[in-house]
C-alpha cells in the first residue's frame, strides 16, 4: 500500500496500491470481496506514457446495427 485516505460520504478509504499487473490486482480484490466484510470498487490508474501509447493506437470499430 502506497498510502490511505479517510472520507466521507459514498467511499469512506481510499487506498493506492501498487500492484504488478491487472490479473493480480483483480485477484486481491475477489480475495477481499470474498470475506464480505468490505465492498471493494478497483479504479485502475494510467500514467501519461499508457495514454500516450492508447493515442498513437487506430481500433477499427463499426457501430452496432451498421
Amino acid at each position: 500500500m502506497d498510502c490511505i485516505y479517510y472520507a466521507f460520504g459514498e467511499t469512506d478509504v481510499l487506498g493506492v496500491f501498487d500492484i504488478p499487473d491487472q490479473s493480480s490486482a483483480v485477484a486481491l480484490s475477489l480475495l477481499i470481496n470474498s470475506t464480505g466484510a468490505v465492498d471493494l470498487h478497483l479504479t485502475p490508474l494510467m500514467t501519461p506514457e499508457d495514454i500516450d501509447a492508447a493515442a498513437g493506437k487506430a481500433p477499427a470499430y463499426r457501430a452496432p446495427g451498421q
